[in-house]
């Protein structure tokens, strides 16, 4: 699943500001660590946050809560758990809450409502609901199989400034995924991804530049008798002048 920095951040305040009226047996670090362990997998402190006086789905509060218990039953794997918390966090108007519950629902197979809780959370603003509902399309999840529909959230999610759906418009590009393959506008995308802090952007803008070097560098090795007193690019245009002057002559 696709968590923003954002969301990461939300979670940790909201649930400090809930933790100081409540009665838990972690001290406020201690619980501040426990999630940032959580978010990265490490499922024993999952467990301490969820025997740390979790609140039941009739008592959470909907502005802090209950998006965060049901993120946690994630965290563990457990979906069904997830579901009553976070649904009443989406039916609140919780646009990342509405993401997650997608989220359960499609490891729980159901991929009819993954699909409507992704869409509920992409319309409301949501670029992680956007891009799950994206992958759903882009791999034929419950839904038909369309990358011309993928791509077209991976452009708003792009427009959004989020390098990741840059990326998959490159790989679009690229390969010609939905697209008529244009290598110059995957090039662009991956640009514009890279300069969003998405590395595998990065790691492809790398890969068409090391290529450019490598063509320009073949066909100075095929010049002869070009001055070495001229720069790369002189190089090589004198050595394309001279092509030419050879198909005129043929």
């Amino acid at each position: 699943m696709y968590f923003t920095k954002a969301l990461f951040v939300f979670l940790i305040f909201f649930y400090l500001c809930y933790a100081k009226d409540s009665k838990n047996e972690l001290s406020e670090s201690e619980r501040k660590n426990a999630i940032v362990a959580c978010a990265n997998s490490h499922l024993e402190s999952c467990e301490k946050l969820l025997n740390d006086n979790l609140p039941d789905i009739r008592t959470c509060n909907v502005r802090t809560e209950c998006e965060f218990s049901g993120w946690l039953y994630i965290q563990v794997q457990e979906y069904t758990q997830s579901l009553p918390y976070l649904k009443k966090a989406c039916d609140n108007n919780h646009k990342e809450g509405c993401d997650k519950l997608g989220f359960s629902y499609q490891r729980l197979n159901n991929y009819r409502k993954a699909k409507k809780y992704y869409k509920i959370a992409c319309n409301k603003g949501s670029m992680s609901g956007c891009y799950n509902l994206a992958m759903l399309y882009y791999d034929g999840l419950g839904v038909r199989h369309s990358y011309e529909m993928a791509n077209t959230l991976f452009e708003k999610i792009c427009d959004n400034r989020e390098g990741l759906g840059c990326l998959q418009l490159g790989i679009a590009y690229k390969e010609g995924l939905g697209v008529i393959q244009n290598q110059d506008k995957a090039k662009m995308y991956f640009e514009k991804g890279c300069s969003l802090g998405n590395n595998e952007s990065c790691n492809f803008l790398d890969e068409y530049q090391g290529d450019m070097q490598e063509d320009l560098q073949n066909d100075l090795n095929e010049a002869q008798e070009i001055p070495d007193s001229l720069d790369l690019q002189e190089k090589k245009d004198l050595q394309d002048m001279r092509q030419q002057e050879e198909v005129k002559g043929e």
